[in-house]
């Protein structure tokens, strides 16, 4: 196992704990997909040791820590949070959901209960209705994607999902534990050694694998009808592979805020037809160098077609005559500013650590990011524009209400 430590003066009293090894959901098949995915939750909601979940909670009433194990689609492990003086606590968390996970089949049925009953209606929901359609036509009904049906906790298996639980959590090899904020790393090491050092380890290294997610090629259009809300909900998504580099990487995130900012002022401000209008984008590298583009929106019925239209004839400006100098300066301020924000947050710091060195960079390449944003110009922007949105490539669904 490997510990990074990084004190901080940022907050008087906080410490914050992330964990990751990889695995995680990709090592299984789909069949068993859902038992992975609600492995951890499971044994959250039973608790530790000869604790239940309400007694652990009266135990832990007036310490401030806590630690909790995950399961992710690539990797596991656990996130925490504690004071100076809890610190041992949110450790001692640690190392009894390593090796302690209680088992409770009541409390299983009990969770899983609510569970139904709180997503028994959730596809009668307009909203939630379009974001399931939605990401079920982009992932052809992937069951790792989509909303949390009560057709995929039926699936859940109670015995599947703590062998999966013992699997991902039983040897702490391969593990890498990460902390971040207000401590004295001499008073931590003693800490570490004990909860940490005396967790299983068997020598196992694992990694994850591809589980094989594909997306929809070509155009692909949907239109469906539901609910009476007098508006049409929309959503265009654009999608390729493409290989991976960190500058290509910053220029894709300020080219989605550029078009954010464009379309905003385009349909919100001067058009005045949207109630509301975004876009988030995501470039990874893993399981495969991919990216994805989500602009959604949603209007009266009468103006869908216009304002559907006024997305693609945005996109063709930006492609034909780039941003406007503006734009560019705009998002480069936007991006010093949170940047100098980021620097002094305790979870900026967690997550960028655990970036670097899971994908084994040097973390003084940080400072490049600044660089970049000097760098940025609107033919890297319009270049970034005629790269990623591939109109022979996208998915278009759009919800009307019922007539």
């Amino acid at each position: 196992m490997r510990v990074l430590l990084k004190p901080t003066d940022f907050k008087n009293d906080e410490i914050i704990m992330t964990a990751y090894s990889p695995g995680g959901t990709s090592l299984y098949s789909d069949e068993d997909f859902m038992s992975a995915d609600y492995s951890n939750a499971i044994v959250i909601e039973s608790g530790v040791s000869k604790f239940d979940k309400l007694t652990l909670q009266k135990m832990l009433a007036g310490k401030t820590a806590g630690a909790y194990p995950y399961v992710d689609d690539l990797t596991e492990g656990f996130n925490g949070s504690s004071n100076q003086k809890d610190v041992e606590t949110m450790l001692q968390l640690v190392y009894l959901y390593f090796t302690q996970p209680r088992k409770s089949l009541d409390d299983f049925n009990s969770f899983m209960s609510k569970q139904k009953s709180a997503n028994e209606h959730l596809l009668d929901n307009p909203g939630a209705f379009f974001s399931n359609k939605f990401q079920n036509i982009i992932f052809n009904n992937n069951i790792r994607r989509g909303l949390t049906t009560i057709d995929k906790l039926n699936k859940v298996d109670f015995e599947k999902s703590l062998k999966i639980y013992g699997e991902r959590f039983k040897d702490a090899t391969d593990f890498t534990f990460i902390f971040v904020g207000n401590f004295d790393v001499d008073k931590m090491k003693p800490l570490l050694e004990t909860y940490l050092g005396g967790l299983p380890s068997n020598g196992q290294k694992e990694t994850w694998k591809d589980p094989g997610i594909t997306k929809k090629t070509g155009v692909i259009t949907s239109r469906n009808t539901m609910g009476k809300t007098q508006k049409d909900l929309v959503g265009i998504h654009f999608h390729g592979l493409t290989p991976w580099s960190e500058d290509e990487s910053y220029v894709f995130s300020s080219m989605v805020k550029v078009l954010d900012i464009q379309l905003r002022e385009a349909m919100r401000e001067d058009k005045g037809g949207v109630y509301g209008v975004g876009v988030s984008g995501a470039f990874v590298q893993r399981p495969k160098n991919a990216y994805g583009i989500n602009i959604q929106f949603n209007t009266q019925p009468v103006r869908v077609d216009e304002l559907i239209k006024s997305v693609y004839d945005n996109i063709d400006s930006l492609k034909q005559n780039g941003p406007s100098p503006e734009k560019i300066s705009k998002v480069q301020e936007l991006q010093r500013r949170e940047r100098e924000a980021a620097l002094k947050e305790n979870g900026f710091w967690l997550s960028t650590i655990q970036y670097y060195d899971e994908y084994g960079k040097d973390i003084n390449t940080l400072e490049d990011y600044n660089k970049r944003i000097e760098g940025l110009t609107a033919q890297k922007v319009k270049d970034a524009v005629n790269k990623y949105f591939d109109i022979n490539n996208h998915i278009e669904v759009v919800l009307e209400p019922e007539k």
